[in-house]
């Protein structure tokens, strides 16, 4: 019984090697040798570039991709990104999204259908764009934000709406 507690150890210790440096958490975690990770109940997947919370979370550890669904939210630099399903590429640093995307930062909030994150860096938030900051709204069909810089760069005419 020992002998086989311990090659399953050493197997399941190898196996991590092929997870791209990924640490993640779980209430449920299954592990399908020899490459899929699924995890469900307050489930934290994380590298030393991003840091993605979900109720539940798919991982494919050979061509580094996972789905994330219900509760989504990415935490990178000064900015929380949430939405109901987030796709995860971490070869190509990508990241897609649809429903309820809303983008925080200290300065505003956004609201979109659609989302793409490039290289980690610049979010593309797509299809009824709402921005809401001190008290006005402006609305787009897309918006570019990038994460490392804190700026809005919108390549949609834009139609601004006061609230009160």
């Amino acid at each position: 019984m020992s002998k086989i507690l311990i090659i399953l150890t050493v197997i399941f210790q190898l196996s991590f090697l092929s997870f791209s440096n990924v640490k993640f958490s779980s209430d449920s975690i299954s592990i399908h040798f020899p490459n899929i990770i699924i995890a469900s109940g307050n489930a934290n997947f994380y590298n030393d570039e991003i840091n993605i919370d979900a109720d539940h979370f798919f991982y494919n550890t050979n061509d580094l991709q996972g789905s994330f669904k219900r509760n989504v939210k990415i935490h990178y630099e000064k900015s929380i990104l949430s939405g109901e399903e987030l796709f995860l590429n971490l070869k190509s640093k990508e990241i897609s999204g649809k429903g309820n995307i809303i983008l925080k930062t200290h300065g505003f909030n956004a609201t979109s259908d659609n989302l793409i994150i490039r290289d980690y860096k610049l979010a593309y938030l797509k299809d009824n764009v709402k921005i809401k900051r001190n008290g006005s709204q402006i609305s787009s069909n897309e918006l570019i934000y990038n994460l490392e810089t804190d700026t809005i760069i919108s390549t949609q005419r834009v139609k601004l709406k006061f609230e009160q």
